[in-house]
Formats: C-alpha cells, structure tokens, sequence
C-alpha cells in the first residue's frame, strides 16, 4: 500500500493523511510485536545475525530545483554547470544502485513529481517520497526495516564498507573478539548529523516504524503554518527542525541519534589524520561523500577520478578476492573489519535527543 501519487496543490492535510493515520492504527501492534520478537533474541544468543533490511532512496524529478541553482542563483547556473550537474546526477544513481545491489539492499529511485516544485515547494517532493516508502514498508512483512536518503549529489566512496555495519545494536552485526553494545534506549529511530551550521538534511537513516510515518504527517501538516508565518516556504531542514523539536513529537526526538558526518553526509574527502582529529580515538570509516549545494564539485571536477573511480577501483579488488563474488570480497576487504570496531566504539557512548542538535532558522 502506498500513498496516492496524486498530490492536489493544497497538500496540507490531504485525505492521504486520513488514510495513512487509519493504516498506521492497523500495523502498529504487529509491527511492535515483531521488533520485540527480534530484540529479545538478539538478548538472549537465540539466534543468529542475519543484516537488516535496507533501502537506499533517492528522489530526483523533472521539476528538480538544481541544488546549485537554489544556493547561487539562476544566473550562475551556466550551461557548461547544468551539464555537470546532470553528469553527478546520473553517477549518484548509478553509485547507490550499484551499491545496493553488490550489497543485497534495496535501491529505489523516485521520480514522481508529488507537488509542484513552483514558490519553493520543490522540497516537499523528498519528504513525500519517504512517507510513501516508509508506509510501504509498515504494510509488507518483508519491506526495508531502514531507509537511508540520500540526496542526488552524493557518491559511494568506499563500497567495501556496508551500510549495516553502521546501524546501532541489535541491528549491526555483534562480534565475537570485541564487546558488543547493548541496545539502546530509547531505541534508535532517526540518524543524523550536522555540520558547522548545524543539522544537514542531505543523507539521514530512518528505522521504519510507525511513530517515523506520523512524524512525516506532521512535518507536512506544519509546512502550512510556516509558510504563512514566513510568507515563503521553509527549507526541508527547517521544517525537520521545527517540526521535532515540538512536543507532540518529543518521543521522535528521544530517539533521534547523532552519528559522524564523515559516515554517510562528508562534504569532502579526509584520510586517517582527520579521523583520528573527529574523536582522537583512532580511524573513523566513510562510505560517501556529500558534494553539498554544488561544493566542490563544479570548480574541480574531478570527483569521477578520485570518488568514482576510487570505488570502481575497489569493485575490482573485491572481485579479485572473492574470484568473482564481489560481495565476498568486499566481506573480507580490511576496511569493513575496522568499520566495525569503530561503530560499536561510537555505539557504546551513544546519546539519544536533540539537545546537542543545532536546527537552522531558515
């Protein structure tokens, strides 16, 4: 079941909304029962691990406001510019989707125009497009347990580091040479991060449940207000901000957990010296790069040699390795076994809310 994809031009509290609230009432109790279920084994040794399941989600439509364009201006996006973007575009696609597949995720690319991109709605696409991939998700015994958006200006770095690695416990795999940490509480619902402005929207991961689809609602249900507060549309970031730092949501925001940009939102390449200056601790993974608002990438862009090609490069290893099994080989590569001493060494100082978050105010 998903949500209808015809979105009339006043969105606000839209019969879809109705709907979805009456489906959430419905999967809530078995969707509870099934995540108790897996937690109480993960407890207890009674089972094995087996990786969640994940979907890797883009949103790109015909009506997409270039991120360049939104950042700078209409007059600066050159044609020369419009090229390269298309260019990143197309690599990001192609860089998750390949991803996901050598990995056993999902990868869904979502082209739907859901309103209007015209006064800055276009946004509003993005979240649309994971409502409706997370209440797809609620009514399908076998659907996505995470989902990881990620904007279209972002690229797989390191292949060879899986998304699940990331995952704080019981969904990250245990390890039987290093203490293991317990499942947090509350459990986790949001992973973010945020850079020197504060919380970055680009590249977030959601548990799927159904706290996570009202929360959505209400953000939608909050834009209105907004906008005529402000006589414009606020930003996708804002309304996040806004909308979890309410108190009708305050159980959402308990669970939202900070984790490094250098994890999946890194605007630029680092080495072992940057890692070690993020928590002086030792090496830090990074499975992407965020080429945000057209940063880098437009003025230098050699990110095909040195992200793009840095990956395929190591495709090529892991086929090597695994004597054609990409995913084997990328399973034994080095950089995925210290992955996972560096996650559960994050995981084990893990703190829940948003009081250390700093929201924008546009």
């Amino acid at each position: 079941m998903g949500v209808s994809t015809v979105i009339p031009a006043s969105h606000r509290k839209t019969a879809a909304f109705i709907a979805v609230w009456i489906f959430l009432v419905v999967v809530t109790l078995t969707h509870l029962a099934g995540s108790g279920s897996k937690l109480q084994a993960y407890l207890t040794g009674t089972t094995t691990y087996t990786p969640p399941r994940i979907l890797i989600l883009q949103q790109i439509h015909s009506g997409s406001a270039p991120a360049s364009k939104r950042a700078y201006g209409a007059a600066r996006e050159e044609p020369d510019r419009q090229a390269e973007r298309q260019a990143l575009y197309e690599a990001s696609v192609s860089s998750h989707r390949r991803y996901a597949e050598e990995w056993g995720y999902e990868y869904r690319l979502d082209r739907r125009e859901w309103v209007s991109g015209a006064g800055g709605l276009h946004f509003l696409n993005k979240i649309y497009a994971l409502l409706d991939a997370v209440v797809q998700a609620l009514g399908d015994e076998q659907g996505p347990e995470w989902i990881m958006l990620t904007d279209a200006d972002s690229l797989i770095l390191n292949p060879s580091i899986p998304l699940h690695a990331l995952l704080p416990p019981p969904f990250s795999p245990p390890s039987p040479h290093a203490f293991t940490p317990a499942p947090l509480e509350p459990p986790p619902l949001i992973l973010g991060n945020q850079d020197g402005n504060g919380f970055n929207a680009g590249v977030v991961m959601f548990r799927v449940d159904p706290r996570l689809a009202a929360f959505i609602m209400s953000m939608l249900a909050h834009e209105s207000e907004l906008a005529t507060l402000h006589k414009s549309h606020p930003s996708d970031q804002y309304l996040f901000g806004y909308t979890i730092q309410l108190e009708e949501n305050k159980d959402v925001a308990d669970a939202f957990y900070e984790i490094p940009m250098m994890w999946i939102n890194e605007y630029w390449l680092d080495n072992d010296e940057g890692s070690q200056r993020l928590d002086g601790v030792g090496w830090t993974p990074q499975l992407q790069v965020h080429l945000c608002n057209g940063r880098w990438w437009w003025s230098t862009p050699d990110w095909r040699e040195k992200i793009v090609g840095h990956a395929n490069a190591l495709y090529e290893e892991a086929n090597l390795l695994g004597q054609g099994n990409i995913r084997s080989g990328l399973e034994s590569m080095e950089d995925g076994q210290k992955t996972e001493y560096a996650v559960r060494r994050w995981w084990r100082k893990g703190n829940s809310g948003i009081k250390q978050i700093t929201f924008t105010e546009t």
